[in-house]
Parts: C-alpha cells; structure tokens; sequence
C-alpha cells in the first residue's frame, strides 16, 4: 500500500515540474522581449542625439580643430616669433613695426564706468587691413547647437535644480529610471561599461566628453545596482519561502548572479564620494576587481570589448617624457612643463599624468590624476601643467617640487607617464563666436591661458571671429595673482585683430598692502589698474550677468578691426568649483533675452571640479 500510495504521489509531481519548467521558460522568454525593446528604445534616442549635432561635428571638422575621433600628443614644429608671423602674414602697424612699451601711471584706480571710456579708446593698436575689411575665408564656420529661437528654452532647462544638475540633466535621469524600471537591470551594464570610457565612442559620436557624460554612468550604475538588489532578494524570498533554496542557487546562473550582485554592491559602496576623494587606490582597485569578476556575467562579452578598446586607445594615446618641474610658493602649486610634447590637442582638454618617482612614495606610480593643459597647442612653452594640493598624492607631488626646486637651478627634472588628450569643448569652437567669456577660479586659469593663447593664435593667423574676449580669474589671495601678471599683460599686448579684457578678482579680506610689480599696490576697496588698462585687479566677487552683457555689447558693435564680419554669438567658459559653474549658468539665464538674439546666442561651457 505504500508502494501504491506513493506511486500517486511521484505521478502528480511530475506535471507542476512541467508547468513550473513552462512558466520558467515563458518568463525568461518575456524578459528577453522586454530587454530588446528597451535597449533598442535608449540607443534609438542615442542616435537621435546624434542625429540632431551632426551638423556641429561638420563644423568642428571644417574648423581644423584635430581629430574628433583620436587626438595623440606629440612633438609639433616649433611655431615662429610674433615678428616673423606679422612678416609671414603681410601686417604692417600702424606706427611701427614692433610694439613699443605702454607706460601708464602707477596707480590708477577707475569705476567700471570709466573703464568703458578707456576700452573704447582702443588702447590697443590693430594692424592696417586690406581693403574690404577682415577677410572670413580662412574663419571657422559657425554651427549653434541649438537654433535661436529656442535660447529662452534653453536658458531655463539649463538651470541647476539640484548640485551638480541642471534642469535638463534631472530630466534625463528620471526618464532613464522610467525605462529602465519598465525593463531589466541587468541588461544596462553595457551602456553604463560605455559612459565610463575615458577614450569613449559613444561620447565622440553624441559630441561630449566623458566628463559631461560622468553624471549619467553614475546615475545608471546607481540604478542597475538597487534594481538589481530587489531583484535579487525578491527571488530569495521566494525561494526560502519554498524551501528550494538549495536547489536553485545550486544551479550555474544563479550562483553567478549572486557574485554579480556582490560585486555591484561592492562597485557602489566603493564608488561613493568620500571614498573617491580620500582614498582614490581604494576605489581604482575595487572597481578593477569587481570588474574581472563581473565578465563571467551576461552581456559581459559587450563590456570586454568596450573595456578591452578603451586600455587599447589610452595606450595609444600615452607617451613616456621627461618633465621639468618648479614650485610656486605664491600658490603652492607645482609648474611641470613638458618641451618635448607640443601639440596634439585643443584649448580646454586635459592630461591624466603619472609620476615615475621614488620620491612619490612605493605605490606612488600606480596613480594617474587628470590636470587641464595651461598652453596652446604648437607654443615654444610645450604641454604645461598647473598641479596644486588637492590630496594625499597632489600634496606630494608639490613637496616633491618644493624639494626638487631648491636645485641650483631652480627646477628638476621627473619622468612622466602623459596619457591624453581627454575632455574639453567638444564641438564647441570658441574661435566661430563673435565674443568669449571666460570665468576661472583658482587653478582653473589653467583652462583660461591655453584659452586665450589659442584664441589669439587663431586670430593672429585670421582664423577667428572673435572680437572681444574677457578673462575673469577668481582668487583667494590677490598676492597668489602676481606671477601670473607679466604673462596676462603679454597676451593683452598680443592681441592683434580682437580685444583682451583680464579681471582678476581677489575675496579674502586685505590685512596688508600687497605690491604688483613693485610699483602697483592692491587696495581693499577700489580696482586698480595693473601694467595696462586692459587688466585689472579688483576686491569682491565679480558681477558675471553685467560682465556679460559687456561681452555682448562688444561682439556686435563696432570698432574690433572685424566689422563686417555678423554677429556669431557669445560663448562662456567656465572652469572652477560646482558653485562657480552653477553662478555662471545663472547669469546667462539672467541676461535679457533680446540681447541674447541680438548677439546670436549664448553658448556655454563648464568644467567643474570634483566628480
């Protein structure tokens, strides 16, 4: 009888396996659709991206910015002395064929008022042009991003709404969420392998860096982990609760999604800001391995070719110098200049740097941080670097300076490992635009001289439209500005067809007289003209919506030597802390909407610090 009573018991077990075995098979048969029809819908939008700023990519193209799509450093011909690229181009001065020393008096203090009178004097000598005016043939054409009519649009999605995130960025991130809780977790790791490229192509093709695209990879690692949590433990419950635990995570793809969870928790935990910023090998390190152990997974075959292209392109794009390196006390920052790097890369990009040095401790070369170039492409100067204190590894780097500064000579040498160039303005080319502001705070004028220079290269050569630009440096000290002085009084004195207007602006409260040149003292109250009127120095926060509206009325009036050139817009650079690039955004919504039209559009570039 128990052998009867049990035969009943093993025949009707047999169909709930089979209908367990079907409903098993139908769902993963659903989850397959679902994950086609949600991959095909986010990167059908990625194309219609790309789609909609092809035009800019044709215009960065026609400018002879470089390549987009692989940009090396290397060693470029040693560009020819003011002198000989006046003869080479057929300008002559006005009065003479070199530029004579302004003298001015040595204190000169003004409003913002009597500043426009003295501009508008045209302190600076433009060289005589042919008939017919400023030539456009060798400019760069000019492509906006988006067309005018929609600039009040534009302004307002541009708008922070949260630290770190316009209005615009927020809305691309909930309608990811939307997605992707319609879909899998899962099947996003792909994309999220993708944003983090550093040499990525899915970022060339949308036309930003993966700095701007940084927000998203975290936002979408973010989502596929606690997506991928309750997935997880959703089916753990339901196993426990059936008492076929065992059973089921006995099997190879369970097993293997349990690892994968615990090594997405760890990515997470590892990835959040604090340990980013203080202990960045922690990090490096848990990501690699998480990572390895990650390619078992599914779609991992995807992310091993992304991963396994993006180490191939920065190898390429790595070289092996020797660096000079001198300490600057006035800042605490450690000038490393590279002779033997010239060219290769764009106004605004940046270089991972890795020190090959003892004196950067054992594991010290296994660090690589990024530093924005501070020289034009093609100058005698080579790739230079601003390095100041941010951490454990940067405040070596600058008592390794100090150290090695105290030389007879002054500097030492290092060898370096230069890996770039990354980031910058993308399809944003400054030298197509009528006017440029450029706002830096700190070591951000790293970004505002390789700006400049480039600018002026350009417009030396008549390949710009630029006819006025505004540099806008923010310190802390006025006294850490002083030896950047003699550089920015060159560029002014260089600029030939477009004007050069430098504001520094110092926010820490005087308790002494700081001398400038040893004749210019910087006082707490009013600005001062420091060694030409085209530069000054000036307490308090600076008041960036009338700066531009300066620059504006400057792009489209008259009397920069490029008249007959139409207005072309207005682009802003921005290069500083989250604070300062939210302010700069505000500002540029605070302008007048005509005057906006008026001058063809305003365009804007950031680069934040931190990540």
């Amino acid at each position: 009888m128990s052998t009867y009573s049990s035969a009943p018991n093993a025949t009707t077990s047999a169909p709930g396996a089979t209908t367990a075995g079907g409903d098993h098979e139908m769902e993963e048969a659903i989850t397959a659709a679902i994950v086609i029809q949600v991959n095909i819908f986010i990167f059908g939008l990625m194309g219609l991206v790309i789609l909609l700023r092809f035009p800019q990519l044709v215009g960065v193209l026609r400018a002879k910015c470089g390549r987009p799509f692989l940009q090396l450093l290397g060693r470029g011909a040693v560009p020819p002395t003011l002198q000989q690229k006046i003869a080479k181009h057929g300008m002559t001065r006005s009065n003479s064929a070199t530029r004579q020393p302004l003298e001015f008096p040595a204190t000169t203090a003004w409003s913002e008022e009597s500043h426009e009178s003295v501009k508008r004097e045209k302190i600076t000598i433009f060289p005589e042009l042919p008939p017919g005016g400023y030539s456009d043939k060798l400019c760069p054409p000019h492509v906006a991003s988006a067309p005018s009519f929609l600039t009040p649009v534009i302004s307002l999605l541009r708008r922070p709404v949260l630290p770190g995130l316009s209005a615009i960025q927020f809305g691309i991130l909930m309608n990811y969420t939307y997605i992707l809780l319609y879909g899998l977790f899962l099947c996003q790791l792909p994309l999220v392998f993708a944003l983090a490229q550093k040499s990525s192509f899915l970022g060339t093709l949308l036309g930003y860096g993966y700095e701007s695209l940084n927000y998203f990879h975290r936002y979408a690692g973010i989502v596929a982990v606690w997506t991928g949590n309750i997935h997880c433990v959703y089916y753990i419950f339901k196993w426990t609760n059936a008492g076929t635990f065992s059973t089921n995570i006995a099997r190879s793809k369970n097993a293997w999604g349990l690892v994968l969870m615990v090594c997405m928790n760890m990515l997470w935990f590892f990835s959040t800001s604090s340990w980013r910023k203080k202990c960045y090998n922690i990090f490096l390190w848990t990501h690699t391995i998480a990572i390895v152990v990650l390619f078992p997974a599914p779609y991992a075959l995807a992310c091993v070719a992304l991963y396994g292209v993006d180490r191939i392109m920065r190898l390429v794009k790595s070289r092996f110098a020797t660096a000079s390196v001198t300490h600057i006390p006035q800042l605490d920052l450690a000038y490393i200049q590279i002779p033997t790097i010239n060219s290769g890369w764009r106004a605004g990009q940046h270089v991972r740097l890795r020190i090959l040095s003892g004196g950067m401790g054992v594991f010290g070369w296994t660090e690589s941080h990024p530093f924005t170039i501070a020289s034009a492409s093609g100058s005698n100067d080579g790739l230079v670097l601003l390095c100041k204190k941010a951490g454990d590894w940067t405040g070596r780097l600058v008592h390794l300076a100090k150290e090695l500064s105290r030389d007879v000579e002054g500097q030492g040498k290092l060898n370096v490992w230069v890996e770039g160039p990354f980031g910058g303005p993308a399809r944003t080319v400054f030298s197509s635009f009528s006017g440029a502001l450029l706002v830096v705070g700190g070591s951000g004028i790293s970004f505002g001289l390789s700006m400049v220079e480039e600018l002026l290269g350009k417009d030396l050569k008549r390949e710009s439209r630029i006819k006025y630009i505004e540099l806008v440096w923010i310190v802390q000290d006025p006294e850490a500005a002083t030896l950047f002085i003699p550089i920015l009084t060159s560029l002014i004195q260089q600029s030939e067809f477009s004007m050069l207007r430098v504001s520094i602006h110092y926010t820490r409260a005087l308790t002494k007289k700081v001398e400038i040149l040893g004749r210019t003292e910087a006082t707490p109250f009013a600005p001062v003209a420091v060694a030409h009127p085209n530069l000054t120095l000036t307490p308090g926060r600076p008041n960036l919506k009338r700066q531009l509206e300066n620059v504006i009325d400057n792009a489209v009036g008259l009397g920069s030597g490029k008249d007959s050139l139409p207005p072309t817009g207005v682009s802003v650079g921005v290069c500083g802390p989250r604070s300062l690039a939210d302010s700069v955004v505000q500002a540029v919504a605070d302008v007048d909407s005509a005057a906006k039209y008026r001058a063809g559009g305003v365009e804007v570039h950031e680069e934040a610090f931190g990540w």
